[in-house]
């Protein structure tokens, strides 16, 4: 897969994000730090490096392995 391109990316102010069972920013489950700023639309959660990394290697999504389509990602923007 190639690079996303976060500018493809629907993009949201934490405070407008409000989807279903996400009860708050958590850490990337890659690097396991409290950076995620890229979440799936099954509300995992990813840095941006790390996912932009993962995508490098791999179609799949890093925790529950489903297919990665830029299509299915949000982008968090935070202050």
């Amino acid at each position: 897969m190639d690079i996303i391109l976060i500018d493809k990316i629907p993009q949201y102010d934490e405070e407008e994000y409000d989807f279903e069972n996400l009860e708050t920013i958590e850490d990337c489950v890659v690097c396991f730090e409290s950076n995620s700023s890229i979440i799936t639309t099954c509300n995992h959660q990813y840095y941006n490096p790390c996912i932009q990394e993962w995508c490098k290697r791999d179609k799949s999504r890093p925790y529950c392995r489903k297919i990665l389509f830029s299509n299915n990602l949000f982008l968090i923007k935070r202050d």
